[in-house]
């Protein structure tokens, strides 16, 4: 047991290093596409302006409900508003699987804090052998990056569909039973328990 103790730090921060290189990979991924999705918004004269004038938006949805309009102006407001739309539901993809990372880094911070625990309270010779590694910042940064990403996509969406109200932009880009964009909790569940299983082979 002693001769695996020496070498238990580099053994356990392996699954670390692991859980720390999905995270910063899929948090990265999902920055990149919601900067391309801002810099696409920016780029669409028209696309940005109807986006961020609420008069213009209103404007937009009423005269599509009119038939005195010319067919050729019809077909530009529904290209307009399919193309809102997309950029809506791009948002709350990335929102939600944003979200997803975050119940990721705090479910496996929790497991490798109580997985430590256990083995200080079992092995009191060696307790504080892994303290430094049960802290928030070392495993996952307690996934507030992720959040904070949550929180920006919010801010954006509830300035661009809410007129700037957050709390509706919170209560629109929650999950909804029949949306397509529910969030699969089976993958989380999955990775969830691979973590668990990994981490406790280790120790095995």
């Amino acid at each position: 047991i002693r001769d695996h103790c020496v070498t238990g730090v580099q053994t356990c921060a392996l699954p670390i290093y692991k859980c720390n290189d999905f995270y910063r990979d899929k948090f990265q991924e999902i920055s990149h596409m919601l900067s391309m999705l801002e810099d696409h918004v920016k780029s669409s004269h028209h696309l940005n302006s109807t986006l961020t004038h609420t008069l213009d938006r209103n404007r937009l949805y009423k005269t599509r409900s009119k038939n005195t309009l010319l067919d050729t102006t019809q077909s530009d407001n529904d290209i307009l508003l399919r193309e809102i739309e997309a950029v809506k539901r791009a948002i709350i993809d990335l929102h939600r699987r944003s979200k997803l990372l975050e119940n990721f880094a705090i479910m496996n911070t929790t497991a490798f804090v109580q997985i430590i625990k256990k083995f200080d309270n079992v092995f009191i010779e060696q307790k504080g052998r892994f303290s430094s590694m049960s802290s928030e910042d070392n495993i996952c940064g307690g996934g507030f990056e992720a959040s904070s990403l949550c929180e920006k996509m919010e801010r954006i969406y509830a300035d661009w569909f809410c007129d700037s109200n957050i709390t509706d932009a919170r209560a629109h880009m929650l999950p909804k039973k029949g949306d397509v964009l529910q969030m699969d909790w089976s993958q989380l569940r999955l990775g969830y328990r691979l973590g668990m299983c990994s981490v406790l082979a280790t120790w095995v």
